[in-house]
């Protein structure tokens, strides 16, 4: 989920998105409301935070269902561990910001979809081969994936912990966001300006 769907699934909202703005001249309408451009732009990648934070909302009420239901038919008394998958669910919608600013960005960029789709599809494939490089903490595509790996192997692996470190991960994260959204912001709308 957190190294393919979830990033195939904010693709398709990205490009739904720029989808809406390309059909019947809609960002030559919306550029020509008195607001800035770069607002707007904004509050796409804002209306795009609020499909990522559905996305996580879903999941979870979904994976506690299932639980439940599996937990229930098997017998087993241990409660769910709620505030544990909150808190995942969390980590989730905190490392995918700076692949959905890099999506968005992308998605801006590009005016053709299919350009978009598949520019960003090759970006996420190879995210599981290099979440398990050292240079992971340079390419945002692996960062949600990189987050449940390490806690699958810190719940499986007894005794040892290898944990998600934020000191590199931070600083990188917000400087890849910072610019990647501030790259997006800057080119949205420019080709219709001209």
């Amino acid at each position: 989920y957190a190294y393919d769907l979830l990033p195939f699934s904010m693709i398709v909202v990205c490009v739904m998105i720029a989808g809406r703005e390309a059909g019947n001249n809609g960002m030559l309408k919306m550029l020509a409301l008195p607001v800035s451009r770069y607002a707007l732009s904004a509050a796409k990648f804002c209306v795009l935070l609020f499909y990522l934070a559905m996305e996580m909302v879903i999941f979870l009420v979904v994976f506690v269902i299932t639980g439940l239901i599996a937990t229930n038919h098997t017998g087993i008394t241990e409660t769910l561990p709620f505030l544990y998958l909150l808190k995942c669910c969390g980590g989730l919608f905190l490392t995918m910001l700076p692949s959905v600013a890099a999506m968005w960005a992308i998605t801006v960029l590009f005016e053709k979809p299919l350009l978009s789709v598949g520019f960003n599809l090759l970006l996420v494939i190879p995210g599981i081969l290099v979440a398990n490089k050292p240079l992971w903490v340079v390419y945002p595509y692996c960062y949600s994936g990189y987050l449940v790996s390490c806690a699958l192997h810190d719940f499986t692996a007894k005794g040892v912990r290898t944990g998600f470190t934020l000191f590199p991960f931070l600083p990188c994260a917000i400087l890849i966001f910072a610019l990647v959204f501030a790259a997006a912001v800057a080119r949205f709308g420019k080709k219709e300006m001209r």
